[in-house]
């Protein structure tokens, strides 16, 4: 699964994604914890996180939407 990036100041979390289902989403993994959050809604569809991590994540996702649909489109590309 490949790291996104690591959104989260002074955590382990990291945003990944890979190719998957729909709707396009990425994962928001950290040490005993995991998230699935939907590419342009922003919910999240699976698992959580906490707060902080979960804040910080959604803030990056917000400012990198073009990025992240580029990259799922990318990543799911004839399928």
């Amino acid at each position: 699964m490949p790291v996104i990036c690591r959104p989260c100041t002074n955590s382990k979390a990291k945003l990944c994604m890979y190719p998957d289902h729909a709707p396009p989403h990425f994962h928001l993994l950290g040490p005993g914890w995991s998230a699935v959050i939907e590419i342009d809604s922003l919910i999240v569809t699976r698992g959580w996180a906490p707060s902080r991590e979960l804040g910080e994540a959604l803030e990056w996702a917000r400012t990198n939407h073009q990025l992240l649909t580029a990259k799922w489109a990318e990543l799911n590309e004839g399928g």
